[in-house]
């Protein structure tokens, strides 16, 4: 493992209660079991001759475009919904961080489904009028591209992200990210950085807040030197690892006993 000076920080903030994790749609499938967006974008482009390489939003909409946005739900809800896919170790692990807020762009409810095994209670906010229901100090999970069991949440297409903003559906939700950002250091995990959506509630972030702004670390193996000093000007360290690495190593950070 890298010898990067943020694992004592990231120790400290989740000690301290502040820290708080961003679980993207890419963390590798060895350890979620199900395809990532890349992977997923890839099978759709194949199966409905459109050009390799694309994002799934634009994948997404190009169907859309067709009439055919069933066919890439139905997609999602066979593929990340298969009776047979269960939360890993992975999920397990996440799951018993000493974490409060976990935000998360992915449309599986694995994470949701290990923190319910591990006999955590907590708040699954897929919809903006859940938010108001939250219970008080309880853990939450806020899927905020929304999950595959409930089509009418997910945001998947260009136009989804563009929309986003104005989506009353969603406002809430955008909301209380917006808080938890704001509040919080962050874990970035599996998440494209260069996702519009990301980046514009990171740059609100950064616009209110500046130099006050909580700092977070994104675990991005093999992002040039030119783009992390990109995000290092916003505020975002960069970690090389590989994400089980750095959460293994957290969670052992997390739980060693503190000196006297």
């Amino acid at each position: 493992m890298s010898a990067f000076p943020w694992f004592s920080d990231l120790a400290e903030h989740l000690a301290e209660g502040s820290l708080a994790l961003w679980v993207g749609g890419d963390v590798p499938q060895t350890l979620t079991g199900v395809p990532t967006c890349q992977a997923l974008a890839a099978d759709l482009a194949q199966r409905y001759g459109l050009a390799t390489g694309l994002p799934l939003a634009e994948v997404a909409q190009r169907l859309a475009r067709r009439g055919q946005r069933w066919e890439f739900t139905d997609f999602l809800q066979r593929t990340l919904g298969a009776a047979d896919h269960g939360p890993q170790s992975w999920h397990a692990l996440l799951a018993s961080l000493p974490v409060s807020h976990f935000i998360t762009t992915a449309y599986d409810d694995l994470l949701a489904r290990a923190l319910r095994a591990g006999s955590r209670p907590f708040d699954h906010l897929v919809q903006a009028g859940q938010v108001a229901l939250r219970t008080p100090r309880a853990v939450s999970l806020i899927q905020l591209y929304g999950w595959v069991a409930q089509p009418d949440t997910l945001v998947v297409t260009e136009n989804d992200h563009l929309q986003l903003w104005e989506n009353a559906a969603k406002k809430a939700l955008l909301d209380r990210v917006r808080a938890i950002l704001e509040e919080h250091h962050l874990l970035i995990l599996g998440q494209d950085l260069t996702d519009p959506t990301f980046k514009q509630l990171w740059a609100n972030t950064l616009g209110r807040f500046g130099a006050l702004t909580p700092a977070a670390y994104a675990v991005a193996p093999g992002l040039s030197m030119a783009a992390q000093a990109v995000w290092e000007d916003r505020h975002i360290h960069i970690l090389e690892d590989a994400p089980l690495a750095v959460v293994e190593r957290l969670h052992e950070l997390g739980n060693r006993p503190q000196s006297m």
